[in-house]
């Protein structure tokens, strides 16, 4: 069994001035490129030739499946030379995981933001083609319309295109959910460690659905110290929300407002709401 995981990893070396030449016979086999290379220079670079053999053979996740290595070295045609590439399958094991931990609504997961119309898709385009950069500004975005329009459809499918893009790591909570984990953190290690980690310190956090229940004074402070923590530590959020301008800053107060606008670029969605369109 072990020799199908690696065609390389059973020949040793059998002295202190070489390895087994079959060794070097299977590097040039599995690597054309090589043809060229002088046996000390494989023999030199020997573990980088097992690794990527393990990449090349799709075994490298269950090798290593708790750290998904997600590119590795191949070499080139200049003997000693290699050049970072992207494992496949690697990749497409981070993206799974990925997805699995953000905590996205089931019901659109299979969205795909290519599959969405409308000026704002574009938009949301406009942002995923440069998220490298905003990220490191601390940009997201406000997505704002009246119940129905497709917020959190949109908002979903953004979050797997920037995860099959970029293997971002993405946090969603509703408004509800965040503000229970912010209370239950008061009594509960777990709950604070996850807030924390989940919330205030993740890449990318997602708060769906603002104003779809009333705050209370606790709930105006929890929300506003998230919002002031990402501000400050330049770490991008995504909202969404039915309320205009006027009405979120009563929900949330101005200076929360304030901070939301500078971090975030406010997307307008129109249309009738496609839930009560869908019962017609």
């Amino acid at each position: 069994m072990a020799a199908e995981l690696n065609p390389l990893q059973n020949h040793q070396q059998h002295s202190t001035t070489g390895y087994d030449e079959r060794l070097i016979d299977r590097v040039k086999e599995l690597f054309p490129v090589t043809a060229t290379w002088p046996d000390e220079a494989i023999v030199e670079n020997i573990r980088y030739f097992k690794e990527a053999a393990e990449h090349m053979r799709g075994y490298c996740c269950n090798i290593h499946p708790l750290d998904p290595r997600h590119t590795y070295k191949a070499p080139t045609e200049r003997p000693g030379e290699f050049e970072v590439v992207q494992c496949p399958k690697a990749w497409e094991t981070g993206v799974k995981e990925a997805i699995a931990e953000a905590n996205l609504p089931k019901r659109f997961l299979r969205l795909k933001l290519s599959d969405l119309d409308g000026e704002e898709v574009r938009k949301l385009f406009d942002y995923v083609n440069g998220f490298e950069a905003l990220k490191r500004e601390g940009k997201g975005l406000l997505l704002a319309g009246k119940v129905g329009v497709g917020k959190t459809q949109k908002i979903v499918s953004l979050a797997i295109e920037l995860i099959n893009r970029y293997l971002t790591q993405v946090k969603f909570f509703t408004c509800q959910q965040f503000l229970d984990l912010h209370k239950a953190a008061m009594k509960d290690g777990f709950a604070k460690m996850k807030l924390e980690e989940d919330a205030y310190k993740c890449e990318l956090a997602i708060i769906d659905d603002i104003g779809a229940n009333r705050f209370s004074e606790y709930d105006q402070a929890a929300f506003g110290s998230f919002i002031n923590e990402r501000y400050n530590e330049m770490l991008p959020v995504i909202l969404s929300t039915n309320l205009s301008k006027a009405d979120l800053t009563e929900l949330v107060g101005e200076r929360v407002v304030s901070r939301i606008t500078e971090m975030c670029e406010r997307i307008v969605l129109d249309g009738p709401d496609r839930r009560t369109r869908r019962g017609e």
